[in-house]
């Protein structure tokens, strides 16, 4: 399901996984064919009416997720993004960090997408080299770790750092 009225940057379609107000997501594939669908369980003014507390345990959500990702679903050269649930004031000192076997690397092409609280980030090509792939390859089995530095949240003031880790999994090799 595609939302026409999102930001035509880098987040594209993933604009919709993003949105905070959706609460799940369903995948499927036959051959060659391939969908995503997203579901709504609250309006706009539904969502604007809850307490934090009441809603989002994070202040983030991030493609590829935080957690298990299945290593198909990305390649090397796509777009990381982050939609900050709250109130976020984009400065040019944001940054983003990846962690892969202990060595740091900095994001390639940080930009904010449009008007939205979105950002997206590329992984750099040490990065990609070290995990022995090339720019169109799908992810290995692999943990990364993201940081996310310098956003401003509703106050203007607090500097909030997200700090999340992405484990790509095979989904082939799934122990049942």
């Amino acid at each position: 399901e595609y939302n026409a009225n999102t930001s035509d940057g880098a987040v594209g379609h993933r604009n919709s996984i993003l949105d905070p107000l959706a609460y799940s997501a369903s995948f499927g594939k036959a051959g060659s064919y391939s969908t995503l669908s997203v579901y709504y369980a609250l309006s706009i003014a539904q969502y604007n009416s809850l307490s934090q507390n009441e809603f989002v345990v994070e202040p983030f959500f991030a493609y590829p997720s935080s957690g298990n990702f299945p290593r198909s679903l990305f390649r090397a050269n796509e777009c990381w993004s982050v939609l900050f649930i709250y109130s976020a004031e984009y400065s040019s000192s944001m940054k983003a960090t990846f962690e892969y076997n202990g060595k740091q690397y900095v994001a390639d092409q940080f930009m904010k997408e449009g008007s939205e609280p979105i950002v997206s980030f590329k992984m750099p090509a040490a990065l990609i080299r070290d995990l022995g792939i090339s720019n169109s390859s799908k992810m290995p089995a692999c943990s990364i770790r993201v940081k996310v530095e310098g956003y401003k949240v509703e106050d203007g003031q607090s500097n909030v750092t997200l700090d999340y880790t992405v484990n790509f999994f095979d989904e082939n090799n799934i122990v049942k």
